[in-house]
């Protein structure tokens, strides 16, 4: 039913999974196994679209590697919101704990993401870093070794910023276009 719904739309569509957020409480790492997670995929996969996950900077990154060796994940996004720490008399805490999307979060996410590197998750999925606040963050975010970026903290706090993350993500991350003129003229070479 789904399957059919989707093709009706007729526009690309993805889901993307979280499976580590602290805003649902304390034991957000043990609430779902990784024998869970990987059903979840599998379950989504029969719909024919792409699915990936989004993750925080505490999530396991072996525990990444089987889901995604298991599985087919179109990327894995980090991060997801930084636990506020018991000490924190903040808002969210006060009302059952939760997280922050901040820049000790962002800087944690490209940390974690060096470490990756050298399990060779690269290898296996997209990366995206998300919590990208500025242009000099797109830098910082390609220059970690990341596939893309996602730039959603920014979106209430800096309204105005979007448009030139955008741009700047686009010149980074995106392929260049192989030139028509030049295959056309190679073609008629051949002949």
């Amino acid at each position: 039913m789904v399957k059919e719904w989707l093709k009706k739309m007729g526009i690309p569509v993805a889901i993307q999974l979280t499976f580590a957020c602290p805003n649902i409480g304390e034991n957000f790492r043990e609430l779902v196994s990784t024998e869970e997670k990987i059903e979840v995929f599998k379950i989504f996969s029969e719909l024919d679209i792409h699915v990936g996950v989004k993750i925080n900077v505490f999530q396991s990154i072996l525990e990444i590697l089987e889901i995604v060796k298991k599985v087919q994940c179109s990327w894995v996004e980090i991060p997801n919101t930084y636990p506020i720490e018991k000490a924190n008399k903040k808002f969210l805490f006060r009302y059952a704990g939760g997280g922050t999307s901040s820049r000790k979060n962002f800087e944690a996410a490209l940390d974690w993401h060096r470490r990756v590197q050298v399990q060779r998750l690269k290898n296996q999925t997209q990366t995206i870093c998300g919590g990208v606040f500025c242009k000099k963050d797109v830098l910082l975010v390609k220059e970690a070794g990341f596939d893309g970026c996602a730039f959603s903290r920014v979106v209430p706090y800096r309204p105005w910023r979007v448009k030139g993350i955008i741009k700047q993500a686009i010149k980074i991350f995106q392929k260049p276009k192989r030139n028509r003129k030049c295959l056309k003229t190679q073609y008629q070479h051949q002949k």
